[in-house]
Parts: structure tokens; sequence; C-alpha cells
């Protein structure tokens, strides 16, 4: 049974956000309304993962995944937020989360990220590679290589929400190839 704990300082989303994540199967979804106490809870639990809101008023979700990852770097955290996803992607990118939610989200697109993420995998919005190309372009101007036309495609079918073994059937390549080519890409991208 996977489990989950659901970090908001706002009683009406934490509720709402539990009763939403109880849909699905073999789950046990715990809350969590002060951000305080979220590290002991850490700490006497094996949580699965973690989804804090970002703007929280005694700590916030950003600060709070950076002490949840010192203590249980396996920990998927992902983070919860009404702000503009796009803030964020650099904590995708360095992988210091494994998801974002935006608070708008319909249900089941909180189900589906949820979802991935117990299967450690991402559901990256589109813009996204909009994100990517553009740190790439900066790198790039940084002296560091360009991203692969093949690379750029990987970084397509991520943001779609394809599994590595998806992308590899696509791409007619094997999956470590497609592992191979994300190693690149994230080196590349710093």
């Amino acid at each position: 049974m996977a489990k989950i704990l659901v970090v908001d300082d706002h009683p009406v989303v934490l509720n709402g956000t539990k009763d939403i994540l109880e849909q699905l199967d073999n789950v046990r979804v715990d809350i969590q309304s002060n951000p305080r106490l979220v590290i002991k809870s850490v700490q006497m639990e094996q949580y699965d993962v973690c989804i804090l809101d970002v703007n929280m008023k005694e700590i916030d979700g950003v600060t709070l995944a950076k002490n949840i990852r010192k203590i249980k770097p396996t920990i998927k955290i992902v983070l919860y937020t009404g702000y503009n996803l796009y803030d964020f992607y650099e904590l995708l990118l360095n992988n210091e989360i494994d998801g974002l939610l935006s608070k708008e989200s319909t249900k089941e697109k909180i189900l589906h990220t949820i979802s991935a993420v117990l299967r450690s995998e991402s559901i990256l919005p589109l813009d996204f590679i909009e994100y990517v190309r553009k740190e790439a372009s900066i790198s790039v101007n940084s002296g560091h290589n360009q991203l692969s036309t093949q690379q750029l495609r990987i970084l397509e079918y991520v943001s779609e929400g394809y599994t590595n073994k998806a992308i590899s059937l696509e791409l007619k390549v094997t999956q470590r190839t497609v592992e191979n080519h994300l190693t690149r890409i994230f080196t590349i991208l710093n």
C-alpha cells in the first residue's frame, strides 16, 4: 500500500485533496496542516509521496521539499500550487521535486499525476518543452552542446506523459538509448 502525505494550511483544499486521492487503489492518505510538523511525520512514517502546498505561512513548500529531501531522499515530492507552474520547472530539471500540480487541475489530472509519480514517472505540462529549449539555448550560448533533434523529440514525448519504454517504441530505439539521451539532456541542461 502506498502512503501519501498531503500538506496544506487551507483545510478545505487539504480535505478535498485527501478525498480525491483516496479514490486511488491501495493508497493511504495522511494530511497535515502545520508544515512545522511535517519533518517529524516524515521521519516517523515511510511515505512514498509528499504533496506540498507552495504557499504556506510558516514554511513554504519549496523549503519544505528541500528539507524533506535531506532526510528522506527517496520520497517523491509534488508541489501543489495556485501559481504558474512555469516558475517551478527548474526544480524539476534539478531533480529537487518529482512533479507539479496546479490547484486548478481537474480530479482526473490530479489522480493521473499522482499515479504516475507513484510509478516513478512524471507528467509534464506542454510548455515544459519550451522551458527546456530556452534553457538549452542559454546553455548553448554558454558554450555547452545543443540538444539534438532526437533529444528534443524525447523531451516532447516526456511532456506528453510517455514512459521511457513507450518513447523507445515510438522512436524505434532501445529503452537504454532513450535513458542515455535523457542522461545527456540533464547534463547539457545542468
